[in-house]
């Protein structure tokens, strides 16, 4: 076990997944540079506030294994709960290699006065997190994960036991809305005062942003593993994503005064033209990613919030139903959610109500100490 130390190392840590699933056709790739950035304190903010450890397993001068353990101070200020994050765990199929990766990174948090390791979670929501337990036959969206099936295994047989679980769900796109879609909407929208309308550019788009972002941590801030993003890291993840984001497949539901309380966002899918780019955007990674933002046939569905104070008044229904009037016009056929928490009941009926399959399960999991 080696503790990454040097650049070296971390480009072994990094690189691992790209050899683990070199000859898997469902493993859909990162970016390379993103991963590296995400893992460097010098350009992802949430090593402010986060301690961060990463090792590497070796067989034979091989790299066959990689851990990371990440303390979140802000999450534990907020819960006051003395967790430790496990994060970014691949492995081959060797249960002594495993549990080598486990037991130090359990000495590890042991040693700083963690009391439970949970994980697979990343520095915050926007990041890796949960580990696949049923659907590895499907192609994960760009926003979702993948990884071996065995690893459920590895964690059960270390004494962890599932703390909560990510539902993901396929939408079918119906050709036509019901005319009854048109009353609600008109109903809420008269009722409330409400507008729903499309970001028009994405220099609107970058206007909107922050503002999103307050909504985010206001809606979300309740649920399982969030946090209130600092500002710093509010523009760490505006960076990563505005330039990829597709304006006329976000909607925001306005009151007339011009208070944001709702929006949702989407994004043409990227999952194929991932693989077929290889974590590289050179020489022909790029292309292969805008050829795919045009005329899909699939979206992913990112992020849906709506202000506490308007939630159960039919604003995320308001903008489904916008995001679907576009999805209609240009073609597209399906929908894929990201991961929603099972105990969010809101949500998972309001993907439950549509003409769906729920594909996808992922886990996370919790050992005490």
């Amino acid at each position: 076990m080696l503790e990454v130390s040097n650049k070296a190392l971390l480009h072994e840590f990094v690189m691992l997944p790209y050899s683990l699933y070199r000859t898997d056709p469902l493993w859909v790739p990162p970016l390379i540079s993103d991963e590296f950035a995400l893992l460097s304190p010098q350009s992802n903010p949430a090593f402010q506030f986060c301690d961060v450890k990463m090792w590497i397993a070796k067989q034979n001068d091989k790299t066959v294994g990689r851990i990371a353990t990440i303390i979140n101070r802000l999450w534990q200020e907020k819960n006051n709960m003395r967790y430790g994050r496990l994060s970014r765990f691949e492995c081959i199929n060797n249960r002594h290699v495993a549990n080598a990766l486990f037991a130090t990174a359990e000495a590890y948090l042991r040693n700083t006065g963690i009391v439970a390791a949970h994980g697979p979670l990343g520095f915050s929501n926007f990041d890796h997190q949960g580990l696949l337990v049923e659907g590895f036959e499907h192609l994960p969206s760009v926003a979702s994960e993948y990884s071996k099936p065995y690893y459920p295994d590895f964690f059960i047989s270390n004494g962890y036991t599932k703390q909560t679980d990510w539902l993901e769900f396929r939408l079918n796109i119906p050709t036509i809305l019901p005319p009854k879609v048109d009353e609600v909407v008109h109903y809420v929208e008269q009722r409330y005062g409400i507008n729903c309308k499309t970001i028009s550019s994405q220099k609107e788009l970058k206007a909107y942003l922050p503002r999103m972002f307050e909504l985010f941590n206001s809606a979300f801030g309740h649920l399982f593993g969030t946090f209130t993003f600092n500002n710093d890291l509010k523009q760490f993840y505006i960076q990563k994503y505005i330039g990829i984001l597709q304006p006329q497949y976000i909607k925001v539901a306005e009151r007339a005064d011009g208070e944001l309380i709702g929006f949702i966002i989407a994004l043409p899918s990227l999952s194929e033209a991932m693989q077929k780019a290889k974590g590289k955007l050179l020489p022909l990674g790029w292309a292969y990613i805008l050829k795919a933002l045009h005329h899909p046939k699939v979206i992913d569905l990112l992020l849906t919030a709506v202000s506490p104070t308007y939630q159960r008044l039919g604003i995320a229904s308001l903008l489904m139903s916008e995001l679907w009037r576009t999805a209609i016009d240009n073609g597209v056929q399906y929908a894929e959610t990201t991961g929603m928490l099972e105990n969010n009941k809101v949500a998972v009926q309001m993907w439950k109500m549509l003409d769906h399959i729920q594909h996808k399960r992922k886990r996370c999991y919790i050992k005490e100490f």
